[in-house]
């Protein structure tokens, strides 16, 4: 990839591979003040969006354009949510491309609209209590290949509610086929999947089978196995507990307080084999994990069953299963940034003195879907910032979001949309001709963007 000095230049370099969509450069270069205006406001209420992007942020009547694109109301654009997931899918493809190993995760992030009423298909999800709230489901994607390498790989918002809707299994099926056809087109060898409890499904196995990949799912059904094929009925986790031991694995183990991802130290007792799922006979290796010292408030907290096809022989070969489920917790920290940085989830509405300020983005379905898949192509371009932009124009975007420097640790996303979201607001600023050389007074003469 060719390093470029100048974030707006890697920007427009990076939605590139959306051009296809649209057949009038001046529609494109609205898709691309869309991205611009997700990054540069944090949000996705369109008004906002229209404002804080360079490209519209001082033409009027901006706000109704970017609403008729997201809406897909011109016959010259395909901006369907379809069409924007396909190519987001194949973009995250090529930046894993020819990599011999890639972990993939796939889990779902509920889009809680508590305070809404009148979107379209509007569904049921849980909020963080576990109580019954308005919103939509969504299931998402990330990989990530040699050295660490991410890049998110699908995204979908649906609603049981919209017509032509099939099952929550459909749509899990058709994301672990989409992803990995798009794996398999960039030349990516072994595919692992990780997957936590919700994913704990016969079917699911099934599929990734048919597919040549390997998985890591943490079970949560004491299903019906044999000991041996044909064998006698009996339940997993009371065979588990026959399994040979392993010895006792030290390891640094994800927990969420309050919202937020933590790693506590913990000793677990383990113990591995093999066990067979009936009609038809599969064999499943079981790594069972058992907390040492402590408090079993929940499930949780006691410990973890994985299942999987990959080797489970010794203690080094269980270790690297857990090692694995471990990065699952990987898109946990995406949900969080993403939900913040770019403000998902749409907050109560302010009242004022006169009238309700309501904070209505859009209410069609579909149009609503676009918006958050373009949120996810917008939220694609902070992973490759790295390699994007050359070192120097990173590192002072980084200083510009707040980033401290760190003999170990690079920036984070959330530092780095920060820094974006500032360098944007200045180009505005200056455009408007309010701050005629900040830039220079930013970044110095030696650096010029």
């Amino acid at each position: 990839m060719t390093q470029i000095s100048h974030p707006t230049s890697a920007l427009e370099n990076y939605t590139q591979d959306y051009s296809d969509l649209f057949k009038d450069k001046r529609l494109f270069t609205g898709f691309q003040a869309t991205i611009t205006g997700i990054l540069g406001s944090g949000t996705t209420r369109i008004a906002q969006i229209a404002k804080a992007a360079p490209q519209t942020g001082t033409s009027p009547h901006s706000e109704q354009r970017l609403r008729r694109l997201i809406h897909n109301k011109n016959q010259r654009a395909d901006l369907t949510p379809a069409r924007i997931s396909s190519k987001f899918t194949t973009r995250g493809a090529k930046r894993l491309a020819k990599h011999d190993e890639v972990k993939v995760i796939l889990d779902g992030s509920d889009l809680r609209k508590p305070y809404s009423t009148s979107l379209e298909h509007l569904d049921t999800v849980l909020d963080l209590n576990g109580d019954p709230v308005a919103g939509y489901p969504t299931l998402n994607a990330i990989g990530i290949g040699k050295n660490g390498k991410q890049a998110l790989l699908y995204h979908k918002t649906y609603s049981s509610l919209e017509e032509g809707f099939k099952s929550e299994r459909e749509e899990i099926r058709m994301a672990i086929q989409t992803v990995t056809s798009a794996l398999r087109a960039q030349g990516v060898g072994r595919i692992i999947w990780i997957l936590d409890r919700g994913f704990d499904d016969r079917k699911v196995i099934d599929w990734i089978l048919a597919t040549g990949g390997c998985y890591v799912i943490r079970a949560r059904h004491d299903r019906n196995i044999s000991e041996t094929p044909d064998g006698k009925t009996k339940k997993l986790f009371e065979v588990i507990k026959s399994k040979p031991s392993l010895g006792t694995l030290e390891m640094n183990r994800p927990v969420m307080v309050d919202g937020k991802l933590k790693r506590k130290p913990t000793q677990a007792s383990t113990r591995a084999g093999g066990v067979w799922l009936p009609k038809p006979d599969v064999l499943v290796n079981v790594v069972a994990l058992e907390f040492k010292r402590a408090r079993a408030k929940n499930a949780e907290d006691q410990g973890w069953v994985l299942l999987t096809n990959l080797p489970v022989g010794n203690a080094d070969q269980a270790q690297q299963v857990v090692a694995l489920y471990v990065l699952r917790w990987s898109i946990e920290e995406v949900f969080a940034w993403t939900k913040t940085a770019l403000d998902w989830e749409r907050p109560r509405p302010v009242r004022c003195r006169f009238r309700v300020k309501k904070a209505t983005r859009v209410l069609e379905f579909s149009a609503f879907r676009s918006l958050v898949a373009l949120a996810w192509v917008a939220a694609a371009f902070i992973f490759e910032l790295d390699e994007a932009l050359e070192p120097k124009a990173f590192r002072a975007l980084a200083l510009l979001g707040g980033w401290v420097p760190h003999k170990t640790r690079g920036p984070g996303r959330r530092v780095l949309a920060w820094g974006l979201a500032r360098f944007l607001d200045a180009l505005l600023v200056e455009q408007l001709g309010y701050a005629r050389g900040m830039r220079r007074v930013l970044f110095g003469e030696d650096l010029v963007w």
